[in-house]
């Protein structure tokens, strides 16, 4: 059973692709000593992406090489195609899905 309903359109493809090697690298990093880990690249990646465009300097810079991020005029895009195709491809299988970003900014910050 395939989990794709289709072929994604390429900036959900590539988003994907920029997701799992970000998930592996992530994972080789972070967790090495054979116990039990959950995590969710998506919920990463998806939270940084809200956060990078106000980035600039060294800080985008980082934020673009650890979580394979595209330039950032291209990131909205791509993450929006990427949380279509996975709803699309939930959609297909009978799988309810539900995604919610947000962000928050205090006054005076």
């Amino acid at each position: 059973m395939s989990l794709c309903a289709a072929e994604p359109p390429a900036p959900a493809k590539a988003a994907a692709e920029r997701a799992n090697e970000f998930a592996f690298d992530f994972l080789k990093r972070c967790h090495d000593d054979g116990t039990n880990f959950t995590f969710s690249p998506y919920s990463i990646r998806s939270a940084f992406s809200v956060l990078t465009p106000g980035a600039a300097g060294e800080t985008l810079k980082e934020l673009q090489k650890t979580l394979k991020f595209p330039e950032v005029d291209a990131l909205a895009a791509e993450e929006l195609a990427l949380r279509e195709a996975l709803i699309a491809s939930a959609n297909a299988n009978r799988i309810d899905i539900t995604a919610v970003n947000s962000l928050w900014v205090r006054k005076g910050l």
